[in-house]
């Protein structure tokens, strides 16, 4: 789906991106609105494997799937 953004003024994209964050975290796909590709890397790879998220306090891993394996994702934004 494209989608022209020139015609929408400042505050209009600024409510989209808004708008856009809650909609992504209500379907639990974010968990911070700090690090957006890191939780929607962090959500593909449990969508895929399974198990359980880890919290942020915990360290080393961020996905523990079914059999127990611990997997730490990390990801990067390019352009």
């Amino acid at each position: 789906m494209d989608m022209d953004l020139t015609s929408l003024t400042v505050p209009d994209l600024l409510r989209l991106w808004a708008g856009t964050m809650n909609e992504l975290q209500n379907r639990d796909l974010i968990r911070t609105s700090s690090n957006v590709v890191g939780d929607l890397a962090e959500a593909i790879v449990y969508a895929h494997y399974g198990g359980e998220r880890g919290s942020f306090s915990q360290k080393g891993w961020h996905v523990c799937t079914p059999a127990g394996e611990r997997i730490q994702v990390i990801s990067i934004s390019c352009g």
